[in-house]
């Protein structure tokens, strides 16, 4: 295209030499200038493919620049993506960690307040367990003496869980107020005895306390470390309030002492040391007349108490051979426990 309009333009160029006027002068100035317009044009038209081409390679940088900051922006959001991932997965392996450790030692505490209840709970078969060997030991030396009476009434809160223990404590109140019931039909038949001491002609000077004052006996008490008289026998023979006499062997003491007391105080050669002297021997010979009902009635007593204790250590016999029964299997469970116990140590401390 250019080509043809060059060859236009020299065409007209060669006619207006053949008619050179002064306008065609000015006309060809013009000419040569638009001349060097157009070939500036081909000389541009041929320059802008490259300057296209650069155009193109600039958007191709531009794309590829932008893709590279967005894949960047996307490299980094998945590294952080990655590190919160894992942070989240640290922190659930911590959590996890923390649950677990929490977990063991409410296991341990758990493991822990089970041990101590097994402890207290064979601590407590143990004590049981003594008793019942202290039981059997007592039993084997088969030993009733008045020391083991005064330790058995002592021991009475320890034998209570006995079956039939009120039971029995029911029949030695029947039998001991049966007892205390024939005593005092004793005492009232030695009472007859005393009145006939009482009522001697000698009897009179002991008949009431020693007028200790009234007498001058400033040296009474020094001698005599306890006064009596038939008086006071008396009195205490008719007391209610809990003072009176239990046996009649305590009666027989307090009598006797009513003459000893003035054989020791008088002197052998006084009335009065006769006069207690004689009274004494009386009373002696039918004491000795009387003695056979207290001693059938002592053997009595005796016979009952040894009925109750032998009973009551049948009934301690066969409580102790349940306890120890009870007490094995208590054992046996205890053993079982302790096992299950171990079994669970043993399976947390595997695990952890």
């Amino acid at each position: 295209m250019a080509e043809e309009c060059l060859k236009i333009q020299a065409s007209r160029n060669r006619s207006e030499r053949q008619t050179p006027t002064a306008s065609n002068t000015k006309l060809a100035g013009v000419v040569t200038r638009r001349r060097h317009l157009l070939l500036n044009v081909h000389r541009v038209r041929g320059i802008s493919p490259t300057v296209s081409a650069l155009g193109d390679r600039s958007c191709r940088i531009s794309r590829l620049s932008s893709n590279l900051s967005l894949s960047r922006y996307c490299f980094v959001l998945q590294i952080r993506t990655l590190e919160d991932m894992e942070e989240e997965k640290i922190m659930n392996i911590d959590d996890g960690i923390e649950k677990k450790v929490e977990n063991n030692a409410e296991n341990a505490d758990d493991v822990g307040h089970q041990v101590d209840d097994l402890f207290t709970k064979v601590e407590k078969l143990e004590q049981r367990v003594n008793e019942i060997e202290e039981f059997y030991l007592t039993s084997s030396k088969m030993q009733f003496s008045t020391s083991q009476k005064s330790s058995f009434v002592k021991d009475k809160n320890k034998v209570k869980h006995i079956p039939g223990f009120k039971k029995h404590q029911q029949e030695a109140a029947r039998r001991e107020a049966a007892a205390a019931k024939r005593m005092q039909d004793i005492m009232r038949q030695f009472g007859s005895i005393l009145r006939q001491i009482t009522q001697h002609k000698w009897a009179w000077p002991f008949m009431q306390p020693v007028d200790v004052e009234g007498l001058g006996l400033r040296d009474y008490y020094e001698v005599i470390d306890r006064p009596m008289d038939f008086g006071t026998i008396k009195n205490q023979m008719e007391a209610k309030d809990g003072t009176e006499y239990k046996h009649v062997r305590d009666i027989c003491s307090d009598v006797r002492l009513v003459f000893q007391n003035a054989m020791k105080y008088n002197d052998d050669k006084s009335d009065v040391h006769a006069m207690a002297k004689t009274l004494l021997e009386k009373f002696e010979e039918k004491w000795l007349q009387f003695l056979p009902r207290v001693a059938e009635e002592e053997k009595r007593r005796e016979e009952e108490k040894a009925e109750a204790q032998l009973s009551m250590q049948r009934a301690q016999e066969a409580a102790h051979g349940k306890m120890a029964r009870d007490l094995s299997n208590e054992l046996y469970e205890a053993d079982r426990q302790l096992e299950e116990l171990r079994e669970i140590v043993v399976k947390k401390c595997r695990v952890s």
